[in-house]
């Protein structure tokens, strides 16, 4: 490779993280009046012009300096305890800025959930997330802090903690990935800072934590790809046996640990590991419509992410429905992209 390719290759990263930033961006600042179903779009709506504009411009600053300094900031986060020190910092800059972010999104609910009822329901779908909260509510609660006050707080050590294994998770995927120091802190921002960032400053829900088991599973997979150990195969289906137990929408990951298991583990074609996988995978999809086929709640779960009120001519195949997707799509693109690329690369 020669010098000119050797200098362009960092910024590569850079511009893509900022084409998914500027997707997210102008979906928020636009997407709501784009269509009448658009409830992912709408609460930037409350937020001051100035606010957008001031945010836009430290956003442009900060890519300044990255792509004229990428050698220096680089050079100062090699060593290991700076790494530290600075993933520290980030968390601890999270913690502040919780105010700034979709804190509460449906969250009102989950904190009545645990903080004004008498039994706390551990229901089967969200077992784990809900009992990891029941029993911080039940230590915060022994200070004293009003019962509400504590729910909260409660969610939000869950959100943070979440947040700090998804710092690590990311430092972890990003050195495994390249020598190159660059190319490492460019990296780590890419997978850190989708549009999952919203949700990284206390958002009241389990989301947090979730990205952080999507991030150690992606983790581990990388890892045997790269070389075959009975203990990467044991963390593999620990991470996914454990964002199982913490709510049940990580069953998507099942195909892709048996996939990997398949391939990696027992050696087989590439096609037969395939097959198993998307054999799963439908499984998993037939599996979810039947339990909806006699459970009124958790088919509406299925019907409405937004958990949105129902309506006449909502249904599976409705444009209300199809208009829900496109607006998950939309939120998630871009770090799929991130993502996609970072694994390509």
């Amino acid at each position: 490779m020669d010098q000119t390719d050797d200098q362009s290759k960092p910024t590569f990263p850079l511009y893509l993280a900022f084409s998914a930033f500027g997707l997210f961006l102008v979906g928020h600042l636009v997407g709501g009046y784009l269509f009448e179903n658009n409830w992912s779009f709408t609460h930037w709506r409350y937020v001051p012009l100035w606010y957008v504009i001031s945010w836009g411009f430290v956003s442009l600053i900060i890519g300044y300096l990255l792509i004229r300094k990428a050698d220096a900031l680089a050079g100062f986060f090699s060593d290991r305890r700076r790494v530290i020190v600075g993933a520290a910092l980030l968390l601890v800059i999270f913690v502040i800025l919780q105010f700034d972010s979709f804190v509460y999104g449906g969250g009102n609910l989950l904190i009545r959930q645990i903080a004004q009822t008498k039994t706390i329901l551990l229901r089967w779908f969200e077992f784990g997330s809900l009992a990891l909260v029941s029993a911080l509510f039940y230590l915060v609660n022994l200070t004293g802090i009003p019962a509400t006050t504590a729910g909260v707080i409660s969610w939000k050590i869950l959100a943070f903690a979440g947040s700090g294994l998804t710092i690590v998770a990311s430092l972890k995927l990003a050195r495994e990935a390249t020598e190159d120091s660059r190319l490492r802190l460019l990296y780590f921002l890419v997978l850190l800072f989708g549009p999952q960032t919203l949700i990284y400053f206390g958002f009241v829900g389990v989301e947090p934590m979730l990205v952080a088991v999507l991030y150690w599973f992606a983790l581990y997979a990388f890892r045997l790809n790269r070389g075959y150990t009975a203990g990467h195969l044991i963390m593999l289906w620990a991470v996914a046996a454990a964002g199982v137990i913490l709510h049940v929408t990580m069953l998507v990951l099942i195909p892709a640990l048996l996939f990997v298991t398949v391939r990696n583990g027992l050696r087989l074609r590439p096609w037969l590991s395939l097959t198993i996988g998307i054999a799963a995978y439908v499984a998993i999809l037939l599996l979810v419509y039947i339990k909806a086929g006699d459970n009124l709640e958790y088919a509406r779960r299925i019907l409405l992410p937004g958990d949105l009120n129902l309506q006449e001519s909502y249904s599976l195949f409705s444009l209300a429905h199809f208009w829900d997707i496109f607006q998950l799509i939309i939120l998630f693109v871009p770090q799929i992209i991130l993502l996609k690329y970072f694994f390509w690369a």
